[in-house]
């Protein structure tokens, strides 16, 4: 089983806790082996030393006769000898094992068969008690022998209190030892616990922590080099943060003619640096955009537009006391940063400098050619709009003209043929001069309305019946499933929109095809479709069809125009607050679906 300890602290203090358990038991067992062997030494000394002294003290009375009286003497000596401590069993023994004295009453009634030559030494015991003996040997040779036992009882007792008594201490120094552990462990993983809540901090966001520091320990080290990293990144990400505010700042500031120098000031803070901006390769290219926190008499922009001129590539040096950066950007202009004193821009610096001059540079490029494109479309608006107030009136003109031939030219089959498609070309060149206007209108923000109260079913009739006779080579049918579509809407606009949808109906329809008109109600909105059975629109194509000039399929077909219908007609919807969409496949026709409320709502006309 796998035991999880989370905290640092009592991993350390177990560990710890366990070296000293494994030292302890380590400790005690040799020093309970050595004091065991020890013990049975000093009871192996202790028995042949009794065996030695019973035996030699027996020698004068087993020389002499073997009376009642040596009896005595021998029993005697016996139990001076078992006076001792730890000897708990004597003898004395004839040569042939007959006991002569003992103090075991049971050996005066038995003999022992051992031999006298292997009677010197000792054995050990089943009990753990140590036997010696020793033979008396006289002038004449071995006379007896001794017998000794030493008991190991008191030896054991002394050993298991001595080793209870080690135990107790162990314990004791155990307790101290761990508050001692919990002290160091304490003292050495603190620091770790205050680097640990400080990147916990961080990762939440709080940039601005710090690791208490102190001393001159590797965690003192430590601390200092996260403190470094957690500064370091803090000023990292606020400045890839203001690259970020100041790549979305930019442009609007440009575009709406802004003062951009407070967001060079903000970058040179960010630096720490003097003074920053875009200067011209050349006298006269454009204005220098310069920001310098105390202008007066440092000439800093003079040295910037110095090292603007001979520019070629990012770089960094150092010219008059200065740290500079250079950096050329898009169009005729270097970027120049310049910071008080020697120490270089460090690579992460530099890559901020280099961010923000082209972000600076892309901008103040786009604005430009933004300011160029706008009074470009301005010339080209006045243009178109000069050219179809300049158009209107001789087609006017003519358009009087053919009418008054159509009515002179009536009976004849040739001349009135002409007249009629003089008439119509000239009904065509009106409607594109018209939807020039209603461009321009648009562009100026000049497009208005004029809301009546009204009902569409009417102005629907008007236009179908009005189609058959323009185009009596294709069939019309008006579906109307409601009784009123009453609404306030601009009259002429809305038969502007569906002039332009039922023309286009009949260019791409083939003669004999039927154009359908319904329209119904779908909530608090009318809803109007123009159906027809013609080629069709691909998908690529419908993305844009409601686009300024933009013509499905381009020059590739017969069909002119110039791609205004489609748009001017979005743009009078969208007025109206409704929408406009279409719905086709290449060879199954399309269907123009204009949805207009029904509720009346404030003209909307966008730019």
């Amino acid at each position: 089983m796998k035991i999880r300890i989370p905290s640092l602290r009592w991993r350390l203090v177990t560990v710890m806790v366990l070296a000293d358990l494994v030292v302890a038991a380590t400790t005690g067992f040799v020093t309970y082996t050595t004091q065991q062997g020890s013990l049975q030494d000093q009871l192996v000394t202790q028995a042949r030393a009794g065996a030695t002294i019973l035996g030699a003290g027996a020698i004068p009375i087993l020389s002499s006769s073997r009376g009642p009286e040596e009896r005595g003497l021998l029993s005697s000596l016996v139990a001076d000898v078992v006076s001792n401590k730890d000897i708990t069993y004597a003898a004395v023994f004839d040569p042939h094992g007959k006991a002569l004295a003992s103090t075991r009453p049971s050996d005066l009634t038995r003999s022992l068969r051992l031999p006298l030559g292997r009677l010197n030494g000792h054995q050990i015991l089943g009990n753990g008690d140590v036997q010696a003996e020793t033979p008396a040997v006289s002038n004449v040779g071995p006379i007896g022998f001794a017998v000794v036992t030493a008991s190991s009882r008191t030896a054991r007792q002394d050993l298991v209190r001595s080793t209870l008594a080690s135990v107790a201490v162990r314990g004791l120094g155990l307790l101290v030892f761990l508050l001692l552990s919990l002290a160091i462990a304490q003292y050495l993983i603190a620091p770790l616990e205050n680097l640990a809540r400080a990147a916990r901090s961080i990762g939440r966001g709080e940039l601005s922590t710090r690791v208490p520091q102190g001393g001159t320990t590797e965690l003192a080290t430590l601390a200092q080099t996260f403190n470094n990293m957690a500064e370091s990144l803090e000023q990292r990400i606020k400045q890839l943060s203001f690259l970020a505010a100041a790549g979305s700042t930019l442009p609007n500031t440009f575009r709406n003619a802004g003062d951009v120098r407070p967001i060079i000031a903000q970058f040179c803070a960010q630096l720490g640096a003097s003074a920053a901006g875009l200067v011209p390769r050349e006298e006269g290219d454009l204005e220098p955009l310069w920001y310098e926190d105390e202008p007066a008499g440092r000439g800093l922009a003079e040295t910037a537009a110095v090292v603007g001129r001979t520019a070629r590539a990012a770089a960094t040096f150092v010219r008059d006391q200065n740290s500079v950066m250079v950096v050329p950007v898009l169009g005729n202009a270097v970027f120049v940063a310049i910071r008080s004193g020697q120490e270089p821009f460090s690579p992460e610096e530099q890559q901020v400098v280099i961010n923000f001059a082209y972000e600076l540079g892309i901008a103040a490029d786009n604005a430009r050619l933004f300011e160029s494109q706008q009074e470009a479309l301005a010339v080209k608006d006045q243009f178109l709009s000069i050219v179809s107030h300049e158009l209107r009136t001789p087609l006017t003109t003519i358009k009087g003209y053919s009418q008054m031939l159509l009515r002179r030219l009536s009976g004849d089959e040739t001349d009135g043929r002409y007249a009629a498609n003089i008439d119509a070309q000239v009904t065509r060149l009106t409607r594109l001069v018209d939807d020039l206007l209603d461009v321009t209108r648009f562009s100026r923000g000049q497009f208005e309305l004029e809301l009546a109260r009204m009902d569409l079913r009417p102005i629907l009739q008007e236009m179908v019946t009005r189609f058959r006779i323009v185009a009596p080579r294709h069939s019309f049918r008006l579906d109307v499933r409601d009784d009123s579509f009453s609404g306030e809407w601009d009259h002429d606009r809305l038969e502007q929109v569906l002039n332009n949808l039922l023309s286009n109906a009949v260019k791409y329809s083939p003669d004999g095809g039927e154009i359908t008109v319904r329209a119904h109600r779908e909530g608090d909105s009318a809803v109007i479709s123009v159906h027809d059975q013609g080629i069709g629109i691909d998908q690529e194509h419908q993305r844009h069809l409601f686009e300024r000039f933009y013509r499905a399929g381009g020059d590739t077909n017969d069909i002119k125009g110039m791609g205004l219908g489609l748009y001017v007609a979005r743009r009078i919807i969208e007025a109206h607050h409704g929408r406009i969409s279409v719905r086709s496949a290449p060879g199954e026709g399309s269907e123009f679906t204009v949805t207009l409320p029904l509720e009346a709502q404030p003209a909307a006309v966008q730019t």
